[in-house]
């Protein structure tokens, strides 16, 4: 009877040794798997981030490119207004089977101005990039999006404006899937986006369900493409950066004043701050009139800075 229940004994204590022996494998194992998963999730990142070098264009009509990536995968966007200017930071998360990695590590971007949804899933991923004018040169935005879009009654600009970057996933009116999502311009039903405006669309606003954003002239497209956290972050960080330039372009002012007539510093030096304060989209149409004056008076300088 001893021996049965020292037998008993050694062989329960094998089989718990066992058992603890096959789980810290496997939990091993799985360290090991979402290391790596992480590693190379923070590596397409950083290499995904190299793709907006050369977005920046310096060209007025824009330019566009996309991103095939090896399996479906999310891309996550945070906007965040920490420093001077702000800045953004992407991570992206793989899909194996029907579960989601986690997200690898953030890689920042802090001098880009990145427009999408939180978060962009697929594996053809699509960028374009507009300048932002306000009232000279502030940035290149850039949009990235992977949904198709279904633009619908567009005005004649803006379809021009979207075929010359010759995306593949955003149609006219009857070329559209069932599930694009519908861009309406003015009044219409069954809309997922709609773009309003009274002027032109030189500004104007787009609701997304319940969402409602405001813009003026080229942040049209990246109002239409992407939610609102990302675009109201963005044009906070954009308005930051054009008060900034302002003061360069006013300390210039103040250097040329004495040669040749240049637009006014202190005009400039109003804008900066009415430009500093800007908290939110529904702002900035506020600030056109002024913008507008600048640049006209820009022009008709005998210097002008821009």
């Amino acid at each position: 009877m001893r021996k049965g229940i020292e037998f008993s004994f050694a062989w329960l204590f094998s089989i718990v040794a066992g058992a603890v022996i096959i789980f810290l494998a496997i939990y091993a194992g799985a360290r090991m798997i979402s290391s790596s998963q992480y590693q190379a999730s923070t590596a397409t990142a950083k290499e995904l981030s190299i793709i907006f070098e050369p977005l920046e264009t310096g060209l007025a009509s824009g330019m566009s490119t996309q991103a095939v990536l090896s399996s479906e995968t999310r891309i996550y966007n945070d906007c965040m207004m920490t420093g001077i200017f702000g800045k953004e930071e992407i991570s992206l998360a793989t899909k194996s089977g029907r579960s989601w990695s986690a997200p690898g590590g953030k890689i920042p971007i802090e001098n880009k101005y990145l427009f999408s949804e939180n978060i962009v899933e697929g594996k053809k991923i699509y960028f374009f990039s507009m300048p932002f004018e306000f009232p000279f040169k502030v940035a290149d935005m850039i949009v990235m999006f992977s949904k198709e879009y279904c633009l619908l009654n567009a005005p004649g600009f803006i379809e021009e404006d979207i075929e010359n970057l010759n995306l593949g996933n955003v149609k006219f009116n009857e070329n559209c899937s069932k599930d694009s999502v519908q861009v309406c311009f003015g009044a219409g039903t069954k809309c997922d986006v709609a773009a309003y405006s009274n002027d032109g669309y030189e500004t104007g606003y787009v609701t997304r369900g319940y969402e409602k954003v405001y813009f003026i002239k080229n942040l049209l497209y990246p109002a239409i493409f992407s939610d609102a956290a990302s675009y109201e972050c963005n044009v906070k960080r954009l308005m930051k950066k054009a008060s900034q330039l302002a003061l360069v372009y006013r300390d210039e002012s103040n250097l040329l004043s004495v040669k040749c007539s240049v637009v006014s510093g202190s005009s400039l030096s109003d804008f900066a701050i009415q430009a500093a304060k800007v908290n939110s989209s529904s702002q900035i149409a506020l600030l056109a009139g002024s913008a507008n004056i600048i640049d006209s008076d820009n022009n008709f300088a005998e210097c002008r800075l821009w």
